[in-house]
């Protein structure tokens, strides 16, 4: 999430702040979300290419699921760094089979 507050200027708590209310939430700011999350996986990702990618999706499907995974963003945040221990505990004896 680094990207995403580069990007933006806000820290990770002002940008799910600016989530809450509904009304004002620009898709910008839900692509802008997107590509930070995409960013890892290809590092010449674009924000134009976000935005396709959004063009061709059911965006409103995806806002429901972003701000039900931040209504509480520290839980959130908990269940993603168990998940990554949990993939780190499990990917040594993996790592040989790549």
């Amino acid at each position: 999430m680094i990207a995403l507050e580069d990007l933006t200027g806000k820290t990770f708590f002002e940008i799910i702040q600016d989530l809450q209310d509904l009304e004002n939430v620009k898709i910008s700011k839900i692509r802008d979300i997107i590509w930070a999350a995409l960013i890892h996986e290809d590092k010449e990702l674009t924000l134009e290419q976000t935005t396709d990618i959004l063009d061709q999706g059911d965006c409103m499907d995806l806002v429901g699921k972003l701000m039900k995974a931040w209504e509480n963003p520290r839980e959130t945040l908990k269940r993603g760094r168990q998940r990554r221990t949990k993939r780190k505990t499990l990917l040594p004896h993996k790592r040989l089979f790549f």
